[in-house]
C-alpha cells in the first residue's frame, strides 16, 4: 500500500486474510532457496517460526506461554515478553522503508521470529541461567555444547568464530549477540566457557573481571563503537562487590547484623511469578506477601529475607487460584512434601474477581503438626468454628477477609502442634477499623501477644481489617497505619539502626488514596 516492493502473502495464497502462522510458513516454503545449502550460512527467521510451531504441537501450549513457563519464570525474567520491540525508524531519504511501517505485523503470525522485549536485568538473569552461576542452570552440558557447536559449512576464513544457535561463538568458548537491524541495538558478551571443566571450573574472564556483560544503545551503533565497549569493561578496575540485582527487586534494603531484607511496596500481579523466582535465585526467602487493588490494578507488597541455602523449588508462590485450583494444587503438592503455609483471598483485576494467593513450602511442618484450612466462611460461622478448634489446640496462622456485599467471608489456615505442652494464647479479629486496629496492637502487646497476621478488605469504600495476635516472645516492636511509601521508607531506614525490621506490611485504599499499615519487630 505504501509502494514498497513487498509481496502480499494473502494475495499470493488467495486468502481473505492471514489466520495462522502455518500459512506464512507454507508461503515461505514455496519460495526457492537463496543459495545452495552448505555454501553459505545465514540466520533464518523462518526457522524460528517453524520451531515455534513444533513447540506448540509437541507441548499443547501456545509458544509464548510455554517459553514463559519453562524459560522466563524459572530464570526470574519477570519483564521479558514477546511482541514488537521499540522500532528504530530510518528516514525516507535513504530509499529504505520506514521500519515502523514494516514492523506492523501481528505477533501471532510470526511469533518466535519477532523476538522478545527485555531489559538489562533480565538479560543478565538469562546469562546466569545459561552458565549456571546461580542456583539454576536451564540447559544440560550436552544441550549447551549443541548451542555453540561449529556448523560443518563454516567457511575457512571464519574458522575461529562462527554462528551457533543464534549466538556468535569463538574457538575459546566465548559467545556474543548483537541487536537486530530494525530495533535499538545491543551487545551481550559472555567470556565463557558455558560448559566448564569439571576440575578447574575456570572462566575465560581475567581475575576481577565480569564473566559477562551487556550494553544497550539507542538506535543502531557502528561496529567500532560496540567494539570499544569491550575495552571499556576491560579498563574498569573497581567493579562493585554489591549485588546489583537487589536494586531491581527492592524499593528499600535493610540490614541489621547478619539479617538482610528487601521490601517491595507495589509489585504488579503479572510480575509475581518471575519476581518470586528472581528472589529465590538471589537466595531471598519471601517472609511476607499481601495482595491489594488500587486504581483498577492489582499489586503485591513483599518482604523477603536473605538465607544461606538454595531456595530453588523449595518455596512456591501461587497467585490467581480459584477454590477448585487451590484444592487441586494443595493435594498435588502434598504428594511432593509441600505444605500450605500462607493464604490470602484478594481481588484480582486480571482474573476478574475474587481469587486466592497461596504459599507452599517444602517440609515446612514437623510430623506432629496438623493443619486445617477453609475458604470463604461467613464471619459468624468462622467464629464458632475457631472456638471449637481452639479447644483442640488449634490457632489461626492465616485469616484473610473478603466482602461479598455486606457479608464478610473468611479464608483461613488453622495449625496444631501435637507435641506442644501448653496451648498458646491468641486473639483474632475480623471487620475492624483502622483506628481500632491501632488500639488492638497496643492492647494485645500488654498481654505479650504480638501481631502475626494482618489482612484488609474493602467494605463499601472503607478499609476493614482482619488480625491475629499470638502470645509469644515479644520483642521491641513498632506499629503504624495510614503511612505513605515515603513515610515507610523513612521509618524502616531509621528503625533498622535499632534492630527493628519489617515483619508485616498491608496496603489499603481510603478515600482514593493508597496507604500502608506496617509492623516492625526487633
Amino acid at each position: 500500500a505504501n509502494g514498497y516492493n513487498i509481496e502480499n502473502i494473502t494475495a499470493e495464497m488467495k486468502l481473505p486474510e492471514l489466520t495462522t502462522p502455518i500459512e506464512v510458513i507454507r508461503f515461505m516454503m514455496s519460495r526457492p532457496l537463496d543459495f545452495t545449502p552448505g555454501t553459505q550460512s545465514a540466520v533464518s527467521n523462518l526457522g524460528y517460526s517453524i520451531l515455534g510451531q513444533i513447540i506448540e504441537m509437541i507441548t499443547d501450549f501456545d509458544y509464548d506461554e510455554y517459553v514463559k513457563k519453562h524459560v522466563m519464570i524459572p530464570c526470574g525474567m519477570m519483564y521479558t515478553k514477546i511482541g514488537r520491540p521499540h522500532v528504530f525508524a530510518k528516514t525516507r531519504d535513504t530509499n529504505e522503508p520506514l521500519m515502523s511501517d514494516v514492523a506492523k505485523v501481528s505477533p501471532e503470525f510470526v511469533g518466535p521470529a519477532l523476538g522478545w522485549e527485555s531489559n538489562m536485568y533480565d538479560i543478565m538473569r538469562f546469562s546466569r541461567c545459561l552458565d549456571g552461576s546461580g542456583d539454576f542452570k536451564i540447559l544440560s552440558d550436552k544441550s549447551l555444547n549443541s548451542l555453540i557447536a561449529k556448523p560443518s559449512a563454516v567457511p575457512v576464513q571464519h574458522s575461529n568464530s562462527w554462528i551457533g544457535a543464534a549466538f556468535t561463538v569463538n574457538s575459546r568458548g566465548s559467545i556474543w549477540i548483537e541487536g537486530e537491524f530494525f530495533t535499538d541495538d545491543l551487545l551481550f558478551f559472555h567470556h565463557g566457557p558455558l560448559v566448564k571443566d569439571a576440575a578447574t571450573q575456570q572462566s575465560n574472564a581475567a581475575p576481577g573481571m565480569p564473566s559477562a556483560y551487556a550494553a544497550f544503545f539507542t538506535g543502531q551503533m557502528f561496529n567500532p563503537t560496540k567494539s570499544s565497549i569491550h575495552n571499556l569493561v576491560k579498563a574498569e578496575k573497581s567493579w562493585s562487590d554489591e549485588n546489583l540485582f537487589l536494586d531491581d527487586v527492592a524499593d528499600v534494603k535493610t540490614k541489621y547484623g547478619k539479617i538482610e531484607q528487601v521490601v517491595k511496596y507495589q509489585l504488579e500481579e503479572h510480575h509475581l511469578h518471575g519476581y518470586a523466582r528472581a528472589l529465590s535465585l538471589l537466595r531471598y526467602d519471601i517472609k511476607w506477601i499481601n495482595g491489594f487493588s488500587y486504581k483498577k490494578k492489582t499489586y503485591f507488597v513483599v518482604i523477603a529475607q536473605k538465607v544461606e541455602k538454595p531456595l530453588f523449588d523449595k518455596v512456591l508462590i501461587t497467585p490467581g487460584l480459584t477454590e477448585a485450583t487451590l484444592t487441586q494444587h494443595k493435594l498435588h503438592l502434598e504428594k511432593s512434601g509441600f505444605n500450605l503455609t500462607y493464604l490470602q483471598n484478594y481481588m484480582s483485576h486480571s482474573h476478574g474477581g475474587s481469587v486466592f494467593l497461596a504459599v507452599f513450602r517444602k517440609n515446612s511442618y514437623s510430623n506432629s503438626t496438623v493443619i486445617r484450612y477453609g475458604l470463604q466462611h461467613y464471619t459468624q460461622s468462622y467464629k464458632k468454628l475457631i472456638e471449637l478448634y481452639a479447644e483442640e489446640g488449634y490457632i489461626p496462622t492465616s485469616q484473610s477477609l473478603m466482602y461479598n456485599g455486606v457479608d464478610g467471608l473468611v479464608s483461613f489456615i488453622l495449625q496444631e502442634d501435637e507435641n506442644r505442652k501448653s496451648q498458646k494464647d491468641y486473639r483474632s479479629y475480623e471487620g475492624i477499623t483502622q483506628s481500632r486496629l491501632n488500639k488492638l496492637v497496643t492492647g494485645n502487646a500488654k498481654y505479650k501477644r504480638k501481631l502475626v497476621y494482618l489482612d484488609e478488605a474493602d467494605y463499601f469504600g472503607k478499609p476493614q481489617f482482619s488480625a491475629v495476635f499470638v502470645n509469644d516472645k515479644v520483642n521491641s516492636m513498632l506499629f503504624n497505619s495510614k503511612l505513605s511509601v515515603k513515610d515507610m521508607s523513612k521509618i524502616i531506614q531509621r528503625e533498622q539502626m535499632y534492630g527493628k525490621l519489617p515483619r508485616i506490611i498491608v496496603a489499603y485504599g481510603d478515600k482514593g488514596s493508597l496507604w500502608y499499615a506496617m509492623f516492625l519487630e526487633k
